[in-house]
Parts: structure tokens; sequence; C-alpha cells
């Protein structure tokens, strides 16, 4: 079978350009040709038609083969180019193939011609290949470049071999600014230790070694003495990979220093929400890890057995979990990550059950006055994120009024129009209510209020965390609402939430759930989960109700074990983010095998699989984890009551 061959060839003479065809025909190509003469006929050959190959002849009246070189140089073609001539000394062939062509052959060897071109072709194929490799990879290294410049922290791999030192094997470039180490691995890895206590650095390179050993997930926790005197307090995550010698622990370590001063300053974990630069894809990770240790502390508790001082201890534990369940809460708000269970309610109503919690809360200097508006307010929200803004604005506004004043709270209704979208450009236009938070402190200056909603800015000093704010501004524009704050020096500041308005009736948040013991049940549930831990406790929980439970690592599995137990099982408990089929897909396949079949969503982030932008589709059963063993129960009980 013939090899299709397009040819450009740089000859004055016809006959020599016949006489390399021929040759070429000769070894099975099927050649199709042009002859040039000049270097503007190349340059037009070379724009319009594909090539495979540039042949020129050395001696020619009217463009040199240098000429002929630079002319396929500045197209960016890459096409071999080789030179036949009748005579042509050693030094010249040098210098062509110094200046770039590919190979060279005298008329009376033209015999070569068709191996010597197929050589070149070869090449050329090899080198296309490797530009498009190096191409992905350029593409590949300037996108992890990329995540590596928005990670909040310094991504980093450890080098764990059993019989070598630990090494470092990459560190992003933003060590310098995070941790104010160098992004060189061997030096950052030297300065790292150097700036551990004594007593840490032991416990860093043994921590290192016994994740690597175990080849499971690897946290630390320490402080970094600088030689300034500057401490910075940093927090370690990374997860194993194995390569051909050691094994490779890949994460990232963060500056928590202001969660550290915080954290000693007011002794309640919610305020560690400064932490909330973590990426919300760790969020996930840590919900998944909360879960078993609030689940087994609470049936632990609840069993009534333990001597008072284990007891105690459980206590504490649980404590310990739900503020750091808070805080990956905070941290989700932060980042416009959390599920929103959006639906219609009156913002009167929810201010009005606020008033008895912010005035035990403020301080007797702050005089509180709320004013509702006459008529309902409905809007679509999620009740708890609304309750979590005016908590946020009111403590802000305390704050702002060490002396006592005034903060008066605000319900109202507006239609925002053209007229305010040309003061306020991003504003969208329609009907919104309205929360109004108003304080009579010392104001700000407009530098200030350029940067309040910035995460960890705080005029509070040591006080402060620089996330209330933050918090805010991502739940607002979570519900696609709007923000606008007034303020000035020594005349107060207020704060305008916009929040969609909804034609809907408002519907009633729900009452406090039942006993453990009114939510049990006897049906057959799949519980779908490939976090272990998070598996093993949920089936724990759900069969210490009465519930016979068929657990699953992953969707595959559930639908295996749902074809077998197709006329028992009424419900499926699925994570929402899994690998391989996420719990949609495995609920849109279980539905095809039982239609009707009821489903409850859990996860600790969803990303946009159940919940687009975070806010569930009405009629959704989702429960969040960390989820507490009342919560697990009450909505599996909900689930299957609901009609």
């Amino acid at each position: 079978m013939s090899e299709p061959l397009r040819v450009l060839i740089v000859e004055d003479n016809e006959d020599d350009a016949l006489l390399i065809m021929r040759q070429l025909r000769s070894q099975g190509f099927d050649v199709s040709w042009e002859r040039v003469q000049t270097t503007s006929d190349m340059r037009s050959a070379l724009q319009t038609r594909p090539w495979d190959v540039v042949i020129s002849d050395f001696h020619l009246p009217k463009i040199t083969v240098q000429q002929a070189l630079e002319v396929l140089k500045r197209s960016t073609l890459d096409l071999p180019f080789i030179v036949v001539s009748g005579t042509i000394g050693e030094e010249t062939a040098v210098e062509m193939m110094k200046a770039g062509c590919h190979d060279y052959l005298m008329k009376d060897r033209l015999m070569r011609l068709p191996e010597v071109v197929r050589r070149e072709l070869r090449e050329a194929r090899i080198r296309a290949e490797r530009r498009k490799t190096d191409e992905v990879l350029r593409q590949r290294n300037e996108q992890l470049r990329g995540i590596a410049a928005h990670i909040p922290g310094v991504v980093c791999q450890f080098k764990i071999s059993p019989d070598e030192p630990i090494a470092v094997s990459y560190v992003s470039e933003r060590c310098s600014e995070v941790l104010g180490l160098p992004d060189n691995p061997i030096a950052f890895l030297e300065q790292f230790r150097g700036q551990l206590p004594a007593s840490d650095r032991q416990r860093f390179d043994q921590s290192l070694r016994d994740a690597a050993a175990a080849f499971r997930n690897w946290n630390f926790d320490g402080r970094l003495d600088a030689e300034d005197g500057n401490t910075k307090w940093i927090k370690g995550m990374a997860s194993p990979s194995r390569s051909e010698d050691a094994v490779v622990l890949n994460g990232i370590l963060l500056d928590v220093t202001e969660q550290q001063k915080i954290s000693e300053q007011l002794s309640q974990a919610q305020r560690v929400e400064s932490v909330g630069r973590l990426a919300a894809g760790v969020a996930h990770d840590f919900n998944n890890m909360l879960t078993p240790i609030l689940g087994y502390a609470e049936m632990l508790i609840s069993e009534g057995n333990s001597p008072e001082r284990q007891r105690e201890q459980l206590l504490e534990i649980k404590l310990a979990a739900e503020r750091a369940q808070e805080l990956t809460r905070q941290l989700l708000a932060f980042g416009r990550r959390q599920t929103l269970q959006i639906r219609p309610v009156d913002l009167n109503v929810i201010i009005a059950g606020m008033e008895k919690l912010l005035r035990r809360t403020l301080q007797e200097s702050v005089s509180l006055r709320i004013t509702l508006h006459p008529k309902p307010c409905t809007i679509l929200a999620d009740t708890g994120q609304v309750e979590q803004i005016l908590m946020n604005l009111a403590i802000n506004a305390q704050d702002a009024m060490p002396d006592g004043g005034t903060l008066n709270i605000e319900v109202s209704q507006a239609e925002l129009d053209e007229t305010y979208r040309e003061n306020h450009p991003v504003a969208i236009t329609g009907s919104y209510g309205a929360l109004i938070v108003s304080d009579t402190g010392y104001g700000m200056s407009e530098e200030t209020r350029r940067q309040i909603f910035e995460p960890f800015f705080s005029t509070k000093g040591e006080m402060g965390t620089g996330m209330g704010l933050a918090t805010v501004y991502g739940i607002v524009k979570q519900h696609g609402g709007l923000i606008w704050v007034y303020s000035e020096l020594g005349k107060g500041t207020t704060f305008k939430v916009y929040l969609p308005a909804s034609s809907l009736q408002s519907t009633p948040a729900a009452n406090k759930g039942p006993a453990l013991k009114e939510l049990r049940g006897s049906e057959t549930v799949i519980l779908v989960e490939d976090n272990q831990m998070v598996r093993d406790l949920a089936t724990a929980v759900l069969e210490r109700q009465g519930y016979t439970v068929l657990a699953a690592n992953g969707g595959p599995e559930a639908l295996t074990l749902l074809g077998r137990n197709s006329e028992s099982v009424r419900l499926i408990v699925t994570d929402v983010v899994m690998p391989g089929m996420n719990g949609q897909q495995l609920y849109r396949e279980a539905s095809r095998l039982c239609p009707g079949i009821k489903v409850l969503f859990m996860s600790g982030y969803t990303g946009n699989v159940i919940a687009q932008h975070g806010i569930l589709e009405g009629g959704t059963a989702f429960i969040q984890k960390p989820f507490s063993v009342q919560g697990l129960a009450a909505k599996v009980r909900e689930v299957l009551a609901d009609s």
C-alpha cells in the first residue's frame, strides 16, 4: 500500500524535481508535490497547503538554502528540511546542519532519499509528540502552581524511606509568605526542624515515619520559633501514596497562629473560626473524622454505665467534637460551600425568635431596639444561616460600642430598581427582604470599610478573628443576596442585608425532635458510605434504633444489595461524595430498580452533586456531617414517615 507524502520542493530545474519524485515513488510513496523557486512562492505554499517534507536544491538562482530555511522557520512549521545537491563541500554541509537543515544528499545518491525521508518523518512525529507532551506537562504544572498559589497554606511532599533520612521532595512557592521559610526543599526542611522546639523535633520525625509505616493520614500540630522572636503555630496534614522505594506524604502546612491565640484567649472553639482558610475539601474530610468521634461519644454517654470520671471525659470529647463541628460550619460558610436548606421563611419570625438570645448575649450597656415589618416579610433562606448573620452583626455592633450605646435591628421590604443599581452595579433588580442593623458606635474610616469583609481583617487586635463579617458575607452571597455597609467615624455603622423575597407562604421551622426512644423503627435500610469509621458508626446507631442495616462501601455494592433485597429495603442512606459513583448517581440507579424508594443524603461537603451552589432542591432529604446520634435517628424516622 502506497504511503502518502506531500512534498514542497525548492528547485529551479523541472527535470531534477521529476527525478526526485520518481525516486520517491519507486520506494512506495504516493507523492503529491509542488515546485517553488522564490521566497514568496515558498511562503505562499507553506501558508495555503499542508506539507510533510521540504526538499531543496543547494544552488538556486532566485533563492538560497539559508533563505529557504528562514522562510520555513518563520512559518513555525516543524517540517523536515532536506538538501539535495550536485556538489557541496563538507564545511558547507556542516553550516547547513547548524542552520537547521535536517539532512543532505548528493544527487548521485538519490536512491538513499526515500530512506532519509522516512527517517526524518519519524523524527518529526517524535518531535510533535514531545511538543504535545511538553505542552500537557506545562499546562499541568501551571495548573498545579495556580492551585498551590491559592491554597491557604504550604503544599509539601515528604519522602519517607525506612533506611534514609526524611526528605522533602516539593514545597510550594507560598512557603516564604506563609511560614517565612525558603521554598528550596532541602533548606526548608532544615530550617523547619531548626525552628521547632527541641522537644518537638523527634515528635515531628516520628509522626512522619509512623504515618508512612502504617500508610495512613499524617497530622501534626506544633510551634515554630523564628530567630526574630516571632512564633507561628502550624498544623500539618497529609495523605500517603507509594513510590518505588518510599512512601510519599502529600499534604499541606497551615499557619494557625491566629486560631491558637483566639483559643487561648476565649476558650470557645467556635471562636477558632479563623481556621476557615482551610479549603472546603478539607472540611469534607474533617467532617468524616468528626462524625465517629461525636457519635460514639454520644452513644457511650447515653448508655449511662460509665464511671463518673469516664463520663466527664466523654462529655469533654463530645464538647470538643461539637466545637470542631461549629468550626467546620464556619469554614464552609466563609467559602460559600455550605449545604443550605432553602425554604420560604418570614424574616419577622426569625428576628423575633432571636430577641431573647440577643438580650442574653449583649452587654447591659447596649440598648436593643427591634422593629419588625407590619406585614409578613417572606424570603427564600436557610433559617439557621439568617440567625448566624444577625448574631454576627449584633456582636460586631456591640464591639463597636465599648462604652455602651444603641443597637437598632429593623426588618423591611425593599424593591431594588435600576436607579439603585446605578449606584450599586453588582445589585440584581427585584424584590428583597431587608435586615438593617445599626449601631451608635465609633464608626469606621473608608479604608476600613473597604476591607471589613476580607477574611482575618480585624480592628480589634488580638481579641478579633476577622471571620465574623467574612462569614456574613459568604452566607449572604450564597443566598444570592446583597450586603452594604454605611459608616462614618464617630457616627456609627449601618449594615443592610438584602435577601431574595418569595411570593410563597412561609413554612414554620421544625420543632425540637422527640426522644431517641420514640425514634425507633423496624425497616430495612441500606447504608452507603466509603469512609469505614462513619459507616460503622451509622450502622451502630441505626441498628440500636431497631433497623435492619445493610452496609455498603460504595454505589455498586449498594445496588447489588438492593437487587437482592428489593422487597424489604425502604430507604437508602448514602454519602454524597464518593469515588466512582456519587450519591446522586446511586439514587438514580436505585430508583430504576425500585421506583419510589426513599433516600437520605449525608455529607460534610456536597459540592454541586445534590445542591446547586450549595442550595438543596425542595424535598431533598439531607443530613450534614458530623451528625449526632439523635440527629441521624430523627432524620431517618422523618424520611421514612414522610408519605
